[in-house]
């Protein structure tokens, strides 16, 4: 009996893990934000990413000067060591002619102070040189922000990053999620932002949505986020239809500046299914007048949501079903094949989604 107690108990810990937000120590070190690494490691257990350029194998020239692969470029340093509880959001951006934005979260004072000066940094590459990395790293918004998503609205050459709000201590009401800050910026690289909160919360005791994901596709600003909030100032959590701080869906038509949609859930998206929202388990991409949002998590299923008209209507796929529909952690599940929330979704020029997730098994 008390073996499979013990079993039990690491199952139990293992689901309550998957659904709340990742919670890391950060170091008083800074670190930097790097891309474009290749060859050697860094370290022993940081593997370094590649950004092929062209159609080259290899090549030592400086990057944006013809096929190649390009060693480390420090594009900016940050003393907030957590980028995402999950799944990663769109942080890097390959514009025409090899042009690079990169956006993460920033923070230049020490993280034991609540990192009042946390933002969205900001470089972008023009084809011969990065931005200074020292002014990329001073947030670009106009107030505490974190978690930063990049887009691009090609039709009139604007940068977008979306950002999600919690209040700076020494402001009113501090550590209250307030909804999300829109920044935007014509032209690429040097040049001025300008950040607008929408999509807050009207009131502070229901915390806004956080951690979102965006993509410009035609005259539309696709956004999918969560209400989860797990800050001690805000107990209160957000309950709609049943479903306990729920991912939900919002749509900007850029022509006329107008919401079309706000913190909606898509259809499909019910309590008979699931239980609750979580943080960065989930991804989306747009391409034409094509949507696709897939959801995940260790207790949940493997959800694509997906619409052919802009967001209007959706149909609903369960790519893999959770046994137990709604997981409330009242009872164990042993040995049932699942996905850990780290998805990844991608429209083709057919408009077909192509998803990813990593497979995991809970024992």
């Amino acid at each position: 009996m008390k073996r499979i107690f013990l079993i039990g108990m690491a199952a139990a810990s293992t689901f309550a893990y998957a659904q709340i937000p990742q919670k890391t120590k950060r170091d008083k070190v800074s670190t930097n934000v790097e891309a474009f690494q290749a060859n050697k490691p860094t370290s022993d257990v940081e593997k370094p990413s590649i950004v092929r350029v062209g159609n080259g194998t290899s090549s030592n020239s400086s990057f944006g000067k013809g096929p190649q692969f390009q060693r480390t470029a420090k594009v900016g340093t940050t003393l907030n060591n957590q980028q995402t509880n999950g799944s990663v959001s769109n942080h890097v951006y390959l514009h025409a002619g090899g042009k690079v934005s990169v956006t993460w979260t920033t923070a230049q004072d020490n993280p034991t102070t609540s990192s009042n000066s946390r933002g969205s940094g900001y470089n972008h590459f023009n084809g011969t040189s990065w931005l200074n990395a020292t002014q990329a790293s001073l947030r670009i918004d106009p107030e505490r922000t974190g978690f930063p998503c990049y887009t691009f609205n090609a039709a009139n050459n604007e940068e977008m990053i979306v950002s999600h709000i919690v209040k700076a201590t020494g402001t009113p009401n501090a550590g209250a999620s307030a909804g999300l800050m829109l920044n935007r910026k014509v032209g690429l690289g040097a040049g001025t932002w300008t950040g607008t909160a929408v999509l807050d919360s009207s009131d502070i005791k229901v915390p806004g949505i956080l951690w979102n994901r965006s993509v410009v596709s035609g005259n539309y600003l696709h956004v999918f986020a969560s209400y989860t909030d797990s800050s001690s100032s805000q107990p209160n959590r957000v309950a709609v239809n049943g479903i306990r701080t729920p991912q939900v869906y919002s749509r900007l038509n850029l022509t006329n500046n107008t919401w079309e949609a706000k913190k909606m859930l898509l259809p499909g998206y019910t309590s008979a299914r699931v239980y609750s929202g979580g943080g960065d388990n989930y991804a989306l991409d747009a391409k034409g007048s094509n949507v696709a949002v897939l959801m995940g998590g260790l207790t949940d299923d493997l959800t694509l949501y997906k619409s052919s008209d802009n967001g209007n209507t959706w149909t609903t796929t369960i790519i893999d079903s959770f046994p137990v529909p709604a997981y409330d952690y009242k009872m164990l599940v042993d040995t049932a094949l699942s996905n850990d929330g780290t998805v990844s979704v991608a429209i083709d020029g057919d408009g077909k989604a192509h998803c990813f997730w990593a497979i995991t098994q809970v024992l």
